[in-house]
């Protein structure tokens, strides 16, 4: 199984994964946001380092739940 089938299948049958999974692409969405911008203030920019830096942990995360997936498969 590809790992986009293995995220939907996550999506549909782990709750916590798709909280997860929601909340990434929330802030994958929400830095796509500053990348359109030319220039940001100080507060945008450290504003869009702590998102950068939640959504690596939240794709650590889905990652472990992947992983045990395909352990488990």
């Amino acid at each position: 199984m590809d790992r986009t089938a293995i995220i939907e299948k996550l999506r549909s049958d782990n709750i916590e994964f798709k909280r997860i999974h929601d909340k990434h692409q929330s802030y994958e969405r929400e830095l796509e946001g500053f990348h359109n911008r030319l220039h940001l203030s100080t507060e945008e920019e450290i504003h869009a380092k702590e998102i950068k830096k939640n959504k690596l942990m939240l794709k650590d995360k889905m990652e472990v739940f992947i992983s045990k997936y395909r352990t488990d498969s």
